[in-house]
């Protein structure tokens, strides 16, 4: 089953048609790959599915690539992946050949892969001992870093896959920490341009896409990216605020748990009391305090305690 990130690198290529920026999309990636036949004058796309019994392709989208002419000069066959898997190898110049078959006109898959050592994977040569093929591959080494929020207007799809592709990587820059930072700053504007041209175009379960590619970024970048924020980005900003704050009211009752399961109930007021001295406590100040109030031998120290006092511990237990 196709993970979410599949899925929804997968849905850019599915966008409404009538848009027009999925045939964009598609002639932007053939001129990075350089496959835009001479007198290139746009794409379309290819709707029939094609079945070889008993291989079936299920490819993302098949596009044609149209002369001046207005005749059809070459056929992509559009993938992405997120995995090595060796089958695919075999499928791929099947796929071409598919395509050839009913298109009538030379085909390349064009396989895009989030994944640097899956891209490197791919650029092999396909052999079976007499012929060879080999897949186009859309990957962090080729795909543009769109930061520009005009060039995003004017390419959305191609900004969001950008975002799908680069920020999904799980490796690591090399170099020094102003190299991470550098970084995290790239795909902290590479985040706020997804969210932006998600929104703007209507793009189906744009939030979900953005809350994706936002799960990828390390803690910094994060908190680049929610520094004036559009709509999504605030929402998340506000969700990470409001769990954060729970999970500190949840670390204070435990505290006061505690003390009770060590003593005896609290009433009211005390409660009240003491609980507005815990909730200025962090959360390492506050499992410290656990720890603390574990070992306290009486109320009155587990009072002291919780008010930021220190204590001698006698051996054995209070009350």
């Amino acid at each position: 089953m196709p993970s979410s990130e599949h899925q929804l690198l997968a849905d850019l290529f599915k966008d409404r048609p009538e848009s027009g920026r999925v045939t964009a999309l598609v002639g932007q990636i053939a001129s990075i790959l350089n496959l835009l036949p001479p007198g290139y004058a746009g794409a379309g796309l290819w709707e029939s599915k094609t079945t070889l019994h008993p291989v079936e392709l299920s490819s993302e989208r098949v596009a044609l690539l149209y002369n001046r002419q207005g005749a059809a000069a070459r056929a992509l066959v559009v993938e992405i992946q997120q995995d090595i898997k060796e089958d695919k190898r075999r499928s791929w110049p099947v796929y071409a050949w598919a395509a050839w078959r009913e298109t009538g006109v030379d085909a390349d898959v064009v396989v895009i892969a989030p994944d640097d050592a899956v891209a490197r994977w791919e650029q092999g040569t396909i052999t079976n001992g007499r012929h060879t093929f080999n897949v186009q591959v859309i990957g962090r080494h080729n795909l543009p870093v769109i930061t520009d929020e005009q060039e995003a207007k004017a390419k959305p799809l191609l900004a969001l896959l950008s975002a799908g592709v680069h920020l999904q990587s799980s490796t690591p820059p090399a170099g020094s920490s102003q190299i991470q930072a550098d970084k995290d700053r790239q795909s902290a504007a590479q985040m706020k341009i997804a969210d932006t041209v998600a929104r703007d175009i209507g793009l189906p379960d744009a939030e979900i896409y953005v809350r994706v590619l936002f799960n990828h970024l390390n803690a910094e970048a994060r908190t680049m990216a929610l520094e004036d924020s559009g709509p999504f980005l605030t929402k998340f900003e506000q969700e990470a605020r409001a769990q954060v704050k729970a999970a500190h009211e949840h670390m204070v009752e435990m505290a006061l748990e505690v003390y009770e399961a060590r003593f005896a109930a609290l009433s009211g007021d005390l409660r009240q009391d003491l609980r507005q001295e815990l909730v200025k406590r962090t959360p390492e100040e506050l499992v410290a305090l656990g720890g603390e109030l574990a070992k306290a031998d009486t109320p009155e120290n587990a009072q002291v305690l919780i008010r930021g006092g220190t204590v001698q511990h006698r051996s054995g237990r209070g009350r």
